[in-house]
């Protein structure tokens, strides 16, 4: 990552933590080359903000001396997996009886 790359970047606030980009761990990568800066960029799962900073990413950046075009890729959060839900073990029937006593008193 360059410098002006870098501070451009982390000049840009994540709207879930409020820090910049790169403070905040949102930027995996970026690139600078023939005029083409290339940024990728994390997302957590359930993101809503992503096309509004992917457009704040592509205006700060086009903005630099040098850049004509942004390419960003974006790398999603995947959720945890859920635990299967176990079954339910079924009810045992009750087992027969294999020998039977019987005891008797008498007068």
């Amino acid at each position: 990552m360059t410098d002006r790359l870098t501070q451009t970047l982390d000049a840009i606030r994540d709207p879930a933590s409020g820090k910049g980009l790169i403070s905040a761990g949102r930027i995996e990568g970026a690139n600078e080359k023939d005029g083409v800066a290339t940024i990728v960029l994390k997302v957590p799962a359930g993101d809503d903000n992503t096309p509004a900073l992917k457009m704040q990413i592509d205006a700060a950046l086009t903005a630099l001396d040098g850049i004509d075009r942004v390419r960003l890729i974006t790398t999603m959060e995947r959720a945890g997996k859920p635990e299967k839900a176990r079954p339910e073990p079924k009810p045992q029937a009750p087992r027969p009886a294999k020998r039977i006593i019987a005891v008797a008193a008498g007068n």
